[in-house]
């Protein structure tokens, strides 16, 4: 029954029978009326009651999908209309991006040249100041035996003091979460206990953006920017400076593969020494310097006792355990102050003292053996002792040319050989 009363051809017909079976009963409650012109009113608005409802039934359809369509167009008004507020937004803000590329671009260019990382980090001063304008302090924390210590730092006034050598809590936060950290007001921040960190209230800091230097896949460094100025800094700044943070961490990482080329070409790779070719022009250079300055110079020839036996008895892996060993006893005696030790060939070792007397070369030569002999290397347990014996000669006063002044040493080396090792003796 409801799928017959469904059908459009029945619904007229069935509306149609209707009024008339109405026009009857109203003529019928009528028919004692004598009034005709009131059974014509009934009858003409029956027709035009009628005539209504059919027009309905024609052309609901037709409505109904105008209606729809005219939904549909409203809804695609309204999405035109948040796309069109979007790139009016985004429109706004090109200038803006448009500015930031030139600057990365421009920071990328210059950060290329260097090949210092002393430079990098004194360039980076230079440019963060530049980009914001409230930034008071800019800081370089790198990794070093486990803490994070100062390794650079510019200021925009000189009266603003860094007394504090070693990082803080935020710069530790940074490194163990490799996370960039705002502190947009540090008096409104509740994540940190601001309170111990001293060094904030004595340079009167109120806000500051942190970066995590990023290093062969691992966290060694955090870039610091600090304020007066309470929000100095907002998540814009610290968007941009979390790039400049990468793209310092990739200039860091190039100039430190540099350095590192540079210093295969001219040092062992088993004890880090200079070799023997640099050696010998540093010689030159230091002999021309050492006489127009008139300073002697102090040359230590180094050799290792027994070193063919302790290889062959023992193996090849506690030869160069000793020959570590002694690389780096030779570094904490002779290494600083301008003098330069070298691995001279297999087991000896050769440094120049700069403005050293023959007395004091000595001297310096006599704590390096007694070092030596008080040092054993430990191999499976067990502790090695072994010993070395040492040659001196001083320029001017011994010989006047590198190849005799080397010749001298040599000879006393050879001398301290003769006379039982593990001595000192000078040309």
């Amino acid at each position: 029954m409801i799928k017959i009363l469904r059908k459009k051809l029945f619904r007229l017909k069935f509306l149609f029978f209707l009024s008339l079976i109405f026009f009857l009963i109203c003529e019928i409650l009528f028919s004692f009326s004598q009034s005709v012109g009131f059974s014509f009113v009934v009858f003409i608005f029956l027709v035009f009651f009628s005539g209504l409802i059919l027009l309905y039934l024609k052309y609901r359809a037709p409505f109904r999908k105008i209606k729809l369509e005219l939904e549909e167009l409203q809804e695609k008004i309204n999405s035109l209309t948040s796309e069109i507020e979007a790139k009016k937004d985004y429109l706004k803000y090109l200038p803006q991006s448009s500015q930031q590329l030139n600057f990365f671009k421009e920071l990328i260019e210059e950060l290329l040249k260097f090949q210092e990382v002393s430079e990098i980090y004194s360039f980076l001063g230079q440019k963060i100041k530049d980009v914001f304008k409230k930034l008071n302090v800019f800081l370089v924390y790198m990794v070093e035996e486990g803490e994070l210590k100062l390794t650079a730092s510019y200021k925009t006034s000189p009266n603003l003091s860094i007394k504090s050598k070693k990082g803080d809590i935020l710069d530790y936060w940074v490194l163990k979460y490799n996370q960039p950290l705002l502190i947009e007001d540090i008096s409104a921040d509740f994540r940190f206990d601001l309170e111990k960190v001293s060094s904030l209230k004595e340079r009167k800091i109120n806000s500051l953006i942190l970066s995590p230097l990023f290093l062969n896949r691992k966290v060694t460094g955090v870039l610091r920017a600090e304020s007066k100025d309470k929000r100095g800094f907002n998540f814009e700044d610290l968007r941009v400076f979390s790039v400049i943070s990468d793209l310092a961490s990739v200039s860091i990482d190039r100039a430190n593969m540099f350095k590192r080329i540079q210093e295969l070409a001219i040092k062992d790779g088993m004890t880090g020494l200079f070799l023997r070719g640099y050696f010998l022009d540093r010689l030159k250079e230091e002999m021309r310097r050492s006489l127009a300055a008139q300073n002697p110079l102090g040359l230590i020839l180094v050799d290792i006792d027994f070193f063919k036996r302790l290889n062959d008895k023992l193996g090849h892996i506690v030869g160069d355990l000793v020959l570590k060993k002694l690389s780096d006893i030779l570094k904490e005696v002779i290494g600083d102050c301008g003098n330069v030790i070298s691995r001279f060939g297999g087991e000896e070792f050769i440094a120049f003292l700069v403005a050293s007397s023959k007395e004091k070369t000595k001297e310096v030569a006599e704590i390096l053996r007694k070092r030596v002999e008080d040092t054993p290397v430990v191999f499976r347990r067990k502790r090695i002792k072994f010993t070395i014996s040492l040659g001196v000669a001083t320029f001017p006063e011994d010989a006047k040319f590198l190849e005799d002044l080397i010749k001298k040493a040599d000879e006393a080396l050879y001398k301290a050989k003769r006379e039982g090792r593990n001595r000192v003796c000078i040309a």
